[in-house]
């Protein structure tokens, strides 16, 4: 007789278990599937000055906009995103960052808003007033006199880290004004990148004034760049060089 009881319990609770699974499965069916759109296949984040540049691939043509949230969820902003190839990535430009070290998550909406995907979170950097204070000017040396065809040329005394280009102006003996002249580092360095050229310039004298400035990139993909002050540096008595 017991052994009846127990299989009629055990059947009892079969049967509720299985009546509560139903209701489970029932209140989803009544909620419906969801759905969520694709979210970014790939994002690459450059740096710059209060702001950065995201790069990304994309491919569920569904998604209009992406929503971007950083400062733990506190700030966003909201993109139109469209369809990517592998080859030409979409892009835009989140501003009005503080400097500093910033985490983004992104959300791809479509264009009713009624579908979202999951998140795709990157970190990236934005540089400031910080980095800008930090940075330091180069100065000239060995100034020379060429009198074939007739220049006057310069070396850089020092190469500090992450500097990329320096930027001349001067006056010409005939009154003419050149300003901004920009000279990359890479063009004054040897395969060796040991920068070995110098820096020529047109129609001075043998005692000349030059601005001088150092230009920076943070990062190689940084999309802004950060220059020193002028400073103005008097070349005299030049070294010369019959050529």
């Amino acid at each position: 007789m017991k052994k009846i009881n127990y299989i009629l319990i055990a059947a009892v609770s079969a049967l509720c278990a299985c009546s509560d699974m139903n209701s489970l499965h029932d209140k989803y069916l009544a909620d419906g599937e969801t759905i969520y759109l694709a979210r970014f296949d790939s994002v690459k984040i450059y740096p710059g000055r209060e702001r950065v540049k995201v790069f990304y691939w994309l491919s569920d043509p569904k998604v209009a906009t992406t929503t971007a949230m950083w400062n733990m969820d506190k700030e966003s902003g909201e993109y139109e995103v469209h369809k990517t190839t592998p080859n030409n990535p979409g892009s835009f430009i989140i501003t009005g960052l503080d400097e500093g070290s910033y985490s983004f998550n992104f959300y791809n909406n479509n264009a009713e808003h009624d579908l979202r995907s999951i998140k795709y979170s990157v970190t990236a950097i934005s540089y400031g007033d910080s980095y800008q204070n930090a940075i330091i000017n180069t100065s000239p040396t060995d100034f020379t006199y060429h009198q074939t065809p007739d220049k006057y040329s310069f070396m850089i005394k020092t190469r500090y880290e992450n500097a990329i280009a320096y930027e001349v102006c001067y006056t010409k003996t005939d009154g003419t004004k050149v300003t901004d002249l920009r000279y990359n580092i890479a063009d004054l360095c040897d395969e060796n990148d040991n920068m070995i050229y110098p820096i020529m310039l047109e129609g001075g004298d043998d005692t000349m004034e030059i601005q001088l400035r150092t230009v920076y990139h943070p990062e190689p993909n940084c999309i802004d760049e950060f220059v020193t002050s002028y400073e103005t540096y008097t070349l005299s008595d030049p070294n010369l060089v019959l050529e």
